[in-house]
């Protein structure tokens, strides 16, 4: 949450008119890419943790573990794009005004996948 926080802030001093404002902006999104990150590893580490009990769930509701697993590594394909778009220099990395097709292929294509996996497979689980 501190880092949607952090990068929402650095959004909005980016626009603003005051110039200690501007000057602060670029440091936020660092902080909060980094923090992202870290919060990745530890969903990494969270899923390695209960990979063991998988076969314990009710039959069906397994398949909702590995949903989760192919939307973590998809939204690994995102937090790279976020990477390289905050600490590169490279122009066609950039948020606003870089190449679509890069933005198009590596966010909206794995966010779009991500919510339709989890709303397919919530739809096929029992109702129990």
């Amino acid at each position: 949450m501190l880092s949607l926080v952090l990068c929402i802030i650095s959004s909005t001093n980016a626009s603003s008119k005051n110039a200690s404002d501007i000057h602060k902006g670029p440091t936020y999104p660092k902080v909060g890419v980094v923090i992202f990150l870290a919060a990745y590893f530890l969903l990494i580490a969270l899923l390695e943790i209960t990979i063991g009990d998988v076969g314990e769930t009710p039959q069906g509701e397994n398949r909702l573990y590995w949903v989760i697993v192919a939307a973590i590594s998809l939204l690994g394909v995102r937090l790279v794009y976020s990477l390289v778009a905050t600490f590169s220099h490279d122009k066609k990395f950039v948020i606003e005004g870089g190449d679509p097709w890069i933005d198009f292929g590596t966010a909206v294509v794995e966010e779009l996948l991500i919510v339709c996996m989890n709303t397919t497979s919530g739809l096929t689980l029992g109702k129990e």
